[in-house]
């Protein structure tokens, strides 16, 4: 089944707004009016604006800072500037005619807190109460306070609203003083906490160092009491206790962890602790030799290995002196992190801004529900009803304009009732039926005649819209009008062509082919002026498996022998297995049934038709009551009918239509 496409959507809005140009105006107006008068009700604002720059805060001067405290990015500056904890702060420091102005002209509303309200009551609980504090800072928030980039590198337009001058004023003084507290308040914190790491990190660094020299002394005070450094040292006492210092610092580490996260001051030291006797047990280790159940090394290399962590140190030691100098003097130029740029004045000026805003969205929502209420109507449950409605719908000639024919008024033939020209019925209905058949006969002989075309493609949104039926009269009225008509039952969903019409000439599509080895099959007009042509039910066995080329030669053999092709196509929107010959076909006939087809399939049908270049030739309308149905007014109502003579009926009937 084919989707709506944007296209047809468009149209059928349109056709929408042209059918119920009044429902579309009033609603119009009832959407606009309301919102209009909310929105010239709102008081004028005044506006208080400042520029500010808001910097990036970073007291590190090396990994190990970054480690303990990352720089605060402008992202989270901002997310500071508009936090809750901030709008608190600010209610906090206003004045009262501040806060007053905020709880007496509130512009926002809470629905959740208010809906969550709604269902408690009605559970028998009380409801939430939120402090005046609270509400004021959701106010502040939500409705009084904007924040707008405006540059490069953290340059922010802070604006605050009130009809009040003074209260605008208030609002943005208030937003930069609180900010400026809160960041240094931050400042000072974060200053504290790597402070006291980077001095915790200098004491076991010094520690260190002390051990460092203390073993260096003591080995050289031995070495000059034996008289030299060349003798080996045993060096298992000094890795047992390197070894177990290791393993109490682990076990140390592990327990911090439990409670504390890996950022921690107390964490990170300890850390750093571990990795310096890691990295001198290893330098041990790669230089002692095993020997007589003991590990040891000379004299020289021991001395050089204790100087070389006397070094190590040392290092350590003045790096993270001189990163806690470094830290302590970026923190000071980075307690002010908001720059005031343009200081907020006094508003003097007024604006509508929101009763504005107001009165778009409800031209907005106006325009909308102008659009979707005639819209909505005819999408969910709106049938082409009559001759006028499917001319402005389908903007193409409507060819035909069939009535419906009672079953009790068709003879039964070859088994099953099927309303046909050609059977004859005493009824002044089944002869407007024939004549509305030969009317739409003539009419589209002419334009095919203009179009200098033979093939017609019969089809329709739905199986229920009478198209089989229409192909069948029309292709029983040309062939009794003298002309050679090839009927193509293509409908390889609900085809019964043959089955109703029995024709002596019914023949296969395959037998016209191009190529067989007795040639193309002639067809015999002796036998009559209609020819059947069935394809089997496959959907996609003739069409697909043969070339473009092939068909089109399959054409030319039928244009040939006949004055005109008609093809039963299956329904459009239940089969797309006929889409594929556009360039073959002449033009295309859609069917709707009146009061059964909806407007929504028959602007999808003619949507893929156009998508696929069909050229629409124009429509026919089946079950009509319209009063344009040729021949109709010639008639009296059926109750003050006389019996007829059944000799003279068609006589009769045809004079009174002609006079009429």
């Amino acid at each position: 089944m084919q989707t709506l496409d944007a296209k047809t959507i468009i149209a059928l809005a349109w056709l929408s707004l042209r059918r119920h140009k009044l429902i579309a105006v009033v609603t119009f107006f009832l959407l606009l009016i309301p919102v209009s008068i909310v929105g010239l009700m709102k008081k004028p604002v005044y506006v208080a604006k400042a520029t500010v720059l808001i910097k990036q805060n970073n007291y590190a001067s090396s990994s190990l800072a970054n480690h303990l405290h990352t720089p605060r990015s402008l992202g989270i500056q901002l997310a500071i500037l508009k936090s809750q904890y901030l709008a608190g702060k600010v209610i906090d420091n206003l004045p009262e005619r501040t806060i007053k102005d905020l709880e007496e002209n509130a512009e926002y509303t809470d629905y959740q807190s208010k809906f969550i309200n709604v269902i408690r009551t009605t559970l028998g609980k009380s409801p939430i109460i939120m402090n005046p504090r609270e509400k004021a800072a959701m106010e502040l928030r939500n409705a009084r306070m904007g924040f707008r980039g405006a540059g490069y590198g953290g340059i922010i337009e802070i604006s605050g609203e009130s009809t009040d001058p003074h209260v605008a004023l208030d609002l943005v003084n208030g937003y930069i003083d609180s900010f400026k507290d809160i960041s240094s308040h931050f400042a000072l914190e974060q200053q504290a906490d790597l402070d006291k790491s980077l001095s915790l990190q200098i004491l076991n660094a010094r520690s260190l160092l002390k051990k460092s020299e203390e073993d260096l002394l003591d080995f050289q005070n031995r070495a000059e009491k034996r008289g030299g450094k060349h003798h080996r040292v045993d060096v298992s006492s000094y890795l047992s206790q390197e070894s177990d210092m290791l393993s109490a610092l682990r076990m140390r580490k592990a327990q911090l962890l439990l409670t504390e996260t890996r950022s921690h001051p107390d964490v990170v030291a300890v850390t750093q602790e571990i990795r310096e006797i890691e990295k001198k047990v290893g330098k041990l280790h790669s230089i002692a030799k095993p020997g007589d159940g003991s590990m040891g090394v000379s004299g020289s290399a021991w001395e050089s290995f204790l100087e070389s962590n006397i070094k190590m140190d040392k290092d350590l030691l003045s790096e993270l002196e001189q990163e806690r100098s470094s830290a302590r003097i970026i923190a000071d130029s980075n307690l002010e992190n908001l720059i005031v740029i343009d200081p907020p004045l006094l508003p003097v000026k007024p604006q509508m801004t929101k009763g504005f805003k107001i009165i778009l969205v409800g031209v907005a929502g106006a325009l909308g529900g102008a659009v979707a209420v005639p819209f909505l109507l005819v999408f969910f449950h709106k049938p082409i009803q009559g001759e006028t409605n499917l001319k402005k719908l389908s903007g193409v000639p409507n060819f035909a304009n069939i009535p419906r024919l009672s079953s009790r008024h068709i003879p039964e033939r070859n088994g099953v009732r099927v309303p046909r020209i050609d059977q004859m019925a005493d009824k002044e209905s089944a002869w407007i039926f024939e004549k509305e058949f030969e009317s739409m006969f003539f009419r589209l002989k002419k334009t095919l005649k203009l179009q200098k075309g033979q093939v017609l493609l019969i089809t329709s949104p739905a199986p229920e819209d009478g198209k089989s039926v229409t192909s069948l009269n029309l292709a029983l009225t040309m062939a009794r009008m003298g002309h050679h008509t090839t009927l193509m039952d293509a409908d390889t969903i609900r085809g019964r062509v043959q089955q109703n019409l029995r024709s002596v000439n019914h023949f296969q599509a395959e037998e016209f082919l191009p190529g067989n080895d007795e040639g193309p099959r002639v067809i015999d007009w002796n036998q009559g002026n209609l020819a059947v042509i069935t394809l089997e039910k496959s959907p996609t066995r003739f069409w697909m498996e043969h070339p473009e080329p092939v068909l089109a030669k399959w054409f030319e053999i039928l244009r040939f022998q006949s004055d005109f092709i008609l093809i039963d196509s299956p329904p459009i929107l239940a089969s797309t297995d006929l889409l594929g010959i556009s360039s073959l076909v002449d033009g295309v006939l859609i069917v709707a049934r009146n009061n059964v087809t909806q407007e929504r399939d028959f602007l999808r049908v003619e949507s893929v038709l156009k998508e696929h270049h069909f050229e629409i030739m124009g429509t026919v309308l089946n079950d009509s009551t319209s009063p344009h149905i040729q021949y109709s007014y010639g008639y009296t109502p059926e109750s003050k009918k006389k019996p007829r003579d059944s000799s003279k009926t068609s006589s009769k009937t045809k004079k009174k239509g002609i006079s009429g």
